[in-house]
């Protein structure tokens, strides 16, 4: 009776989950649509929410997912993993599934990014701090809090000036196990952004330090097959997200109006992994496309292809142990996307209770 009733409960988190996520999708789809024109008196923040929003968006939302999969496979949920290798010997006791176990995390990211396109061009970097609890109330579901900091600096060549941004985020989540091979997780999310930025004209500095909020949702179905050693993994999701920059007033008492941005993403992925003793190499790839991507011109040429496109390549290592720890090392790198290079660096760290 107790397994009946928790069924249905996690069915109806399943739902409204999905719910949730439909009703921002059909918000962002019909939402007003507008296109950007950069030049070099456009302040910082009106060219890099466009340029380098989703990109921001997705390393969040896809950091969360990963932890979602930690946290599953902390408790032994996910068969093929370590932690199920060793018998589902974590951190966690046997009979404590049902007396809400939780575990919690922590992961520091580095960025390095830059588009070559000379109308448009920057070359920056982040650092990111990203970490969060999640408990397993129900035998096959897992929900957490994430909280996240990050700092950007940012040379605006299009405009020689500079941008220093720092951004606080807030993004409640949710996974839980469908079968003995899929998985769905799920999460929604708050950031603010607060810029400090100057671009020049006529030798002179005009400052200004505009504040943004973001909204972003994150949906993802996964797949995981075991040969022998081999962890064969595949995902398909979706991200809608979302960011109004308040209107504000540069320090030559130039009016900036308020700006929207908004971006849908749907992705498919395939990881591929191999179990040595504590150890799993693997290497990922995923293709993206950005559906919904605003695009941006300039007053001059070359134009920017607004490209929808890209390849996200990540290879790198997770560690697990019977104790509960886990954790990975991580490096991606984004291809195919015109004028744009992006590399980042991911250390995770992982206690399960």
């Amino acid at each position: 009776m107790k397994k009946k009733s928790t069924a249905i409960k996690v069915s109806d988190l399943i739902k409204t989950g999905t719910l949730l996520l439909g009703v921002f999708t059909t918000t962002n789809a019909f939402a007003t649509s507008n296109e950007n024109q950069v030049s070099d008196s456009t302040p910082g923040s009106t060219a890099t929410d466009f340029l380098l929003f989703n990109t921001q968006i997705q390393n969040t939302a896809s950091s969360i997912n990963g932890h979602i999969s930690s946290a599953l496979a902390g408790a032994g949920l996910l068969a093929g993993t370590q932690t199920y290798n060793m018998e589902g010997t974590t951190g966690l006791n046997a009979g404590d599934i049902f007396s809400v176990p939780y575990g919690v995390w922590g992961n520091y990211s580095y960025s390095d990014f830059d588009n070559d396109l000379s109308t448009t061009a920057f070359d920056g970097s982040t650092h990111g701090f990203l970490g969060g609890i999640d408990f397993l109330y129900w035998e096959s579901t897992v929900f957490g809090i994430a909280f996240g900091y990050d700092n950007s600096d940012i040379d605006t060549t299009f405009n020689t000036g500079n941008q220093d941004t720092d951004s606080f985020t807030f993004a409640p989540y949710f996974g839980t196990v469908l079968t003995d091979t899929l998985s769905l997780d799920f999460n929604i999310g708050y950031s603010n952004v607060q810029y400090d930025q100057y671009r020049t004209a006529a030798a002179t500095r005009i400052f200004s330090s505009p504040n943004a909020d973001r909204w972003f949702g994150s949906l993802n179905l996964n797949a995981l097959k075991v040969v022998n050693n081999w962890i064969l993994g595949a995902r398909v999701g979706a991200l809608f997200a979302k960011s109004n920059i308040d209107s504000y007033t540069e320090s030559d008492t130039t009016v900036v109006a308020q700006s929207r941005t908004k971006v849908g993403t749907i992705s498919i992925a395939g990881d591929v992994a191999y179990s040595y003793g504590n150890f799993e190499p693997f290497i990922n790839l995923a293709y993206q496309n950005d559906f919904s991507l605003q695009n941006i011109t300039t007053a001059t040429a070359p134009a920017p292809s607004n490209d929808k496109n890209d390849i996200l390549m990540t290879a790198g290592i997770r560690y697990f142990e019977k104790s509960g720890i886990s954790g990975n090392l991580e490096y991606s790198k984004r291809l195919v996307r015109d004028n744009f290079d992006e590399d980042r660096f991911s250390l995770t760290f992982r206690i399960d209770y």
